[in-house]
């Protein structure tokens, strides 16, 4: 009797050992799916905590820029990209990366929920380092394409200072200067580019001086003056006796 009932006990732990193993085996248990890694982005879903994936057979190709193109930072790019098996109420990401793959977060250099309309204007910050960069799309968490080439981000360009000899030549070339007939002098100022000029003694009834003041810009290498802002002073017992825009009498 012992010993049927020996036996007994060994097949009853052999079938709860077996048993175990089946369960495990057949993928019931709650180690039966592998975690998905953090931060990694694979092209068709990298699938949730649950198996289940956001965009099944979905993808996003970069169409441009695709490397090779050059910005000035500060500037403005175009880009535009193509999705497959994802709604237009998705959000898109774009980033440029660095070339060692790292995703720069610059001010606007990152823009984030951008609609999935396949296109959107990019300003460059200013700041941006110049160098290499690739361009990247994303959506949500899953999945993200990369320029195939680099595109290049030149420095921002950065104005020369005009000099008060400067100004004062480009007020006499463009306003002209004073002579016996005209005023008895002219003197001209500059700061931050903007150049003043105040024309003294003026051989005229009324006006005893004028200002003008304008914008000078840089264009095709050379300086230009804007629109000048007019005003006067007035001769004694003529009006203003500060400069203005109303007429002396």
């Amino acid at each position: 009797m012992k010993k049927y009932l020996l036996v007994l006990i060994v097949v009853i732990v052999l079938g709860l050992g077996v048993g175990t193993y089946l369960f495990l085996k057949s993928g019931s248990g709650v180690n039966s799916q592998p975690l998905p890694t953090p931060g990694i982005k694979t092209t068709g879903g990298a699938g949730g905590l649950d198996g289940s994936l956001d965009f099944p057979n979905g993808s996003v190709t970069i169409l441009s820029p695709n490397g090779g193109e050059s910005y000035k930072a500060g500037g403005q790019m175009v880009v535009k990209w193509q999705t497959k098996n994802v709604g237009s109420g998705n959000n898109i990401w774009i980033h440029l990366d660095t070339i060692d793959g790292k995703h720069l977060n610059n001010g606007d250099l990152v823009v984030s929920h951008v609609p999935n309309t396949g296109e959107k204007i990019v300003t460059i910050p200013s700041d941006i380092p110049a160098g290499q960069y690739k361009v990247a799309v994303t959506v949500g968490q899953e999945l993200e394409d990369l320029s195939n080439g680099y595109i290049t981000v030149t420095p921002v360009e950065t104005l020369p200072t005009l000099t008060r000899e400067q100004a004062r030549s480009l007020v006499l070339t463009t306003w002209g200067g004073c002579d016996p007939s005209t005023c008895s002098s002219v003197v001209v100022t500059v700061q931050n580019n903007i150049v003043t000029a105040v024309y003294e003694g003026l051989r005229d009834d009324s006006a005893s001086s004028q200002k003008k003041v304008a914008i000078a810009s840089y264009v095709n290498n050379i300086w230009v003056l804007g629109e000048a802002t007019v005003t006067q002073t007035c001769q004694p017992g003529r009006g203003h006796q500060d400069f203005s825009s109303v007429p002396c009498i």
